[in-house]
């Protein structure tokens, strides 16, 4: 081992960045990626790399599973580490423009914020489709708009349904008029057992023997 640490491993972020701008070497500059104290010169490091096959195992290796969904108010500094790490992870993703690389992680089941940055690279709609309906949380507005399989709208409805925030009333309002299926929402409009937005679902449910359904089969709205 020698006797001074290489540059850009400098205490001194503006030397260690400048460091890393003369490194051309796509190994070098993985390593660096991966190990480098300072995670600006990670991210740096990321940002130079050209060979697609070392910025996708960029991504995959420095990705920690739920830690990377952590709530900042469970641990603080742990938080801010995982931020970190997610930094220099976009980097990559930022560099990677192989189409097939991409959508392998978008398909992928790494952690949400890495699906969600290569969500926002993927430009073919049928691979968009697999991912909303592996991933439907990922699911918005303007993703569900460029989709045409019922099955995919219906996937995305029941998630949503059952999953009230304002983004997914839109999706609803979104999706059901395109399902065109009383029955179908009738029976998610039951399982919703009067919780989630249940309360959108029995606008879309008119007919007669939809409404016998319902009258059977839902449970009373609970209070809690």
């Amino acid at each position: 081992m020698g006797l001074f640490a290489p540059a850009w491993e400098n205490k001194n972020e503006e030397k260690a960045l400048r460091a890393v701008g003369k490194i051309t070497d796509q190994q070098q500059l993985a390593s660096i990626a991966k190990t480098a104290p300072n995670f600006n010169v990670r991210a740096a490091a990321a940002g130079k790399i050209t060979d697609q096959l070392l910025l996708a195992d960029i991504v995959t290796s420095l990705n920690h599973g739920t830690i990377l969904e952590m709530n900042p108010k469970d641990d603080r500094a742990s938080y801010d580490a995982v931020k970190k790490h997610v930094m220099v992870i976009h980097a990559a993703l930022d560099a990677l423009t192989d189409k097939r690389l991409i959508e392998e992680i978008a398909l992928s089941n790494l952690s949400k914020p890495v699906i969600e940055k290569a969500l926002e690279k993927v430009t073919d709609v049928a691979v968009l489709e697999k991912v909303i309906v592996k991933h439907p949380y990922f699911a918005t507005v303007g993703y569900v708009e460029q989709f045409q399989h019922i099955e995919t709208l219906k996937t995305i409805a029941r998630y949503a349904a059952l999953t009230p925030t304002a983004q997914n009333s839109q999706i609803l309002a979104s999706t059901l008029p395109r399902i065109q299926d009383e029955m179908w929402v009738a029976e998610l409009f039951c399982l919703c057992g009067g919780r989630g937005l249940a309360d959108i679902l029995s606008g879309y449910i008119k007919s007669d023997a939809a409404l016998e359904y319902v009258a059977q089969n839902a449970k009373p709205k609970s209070r809690y």
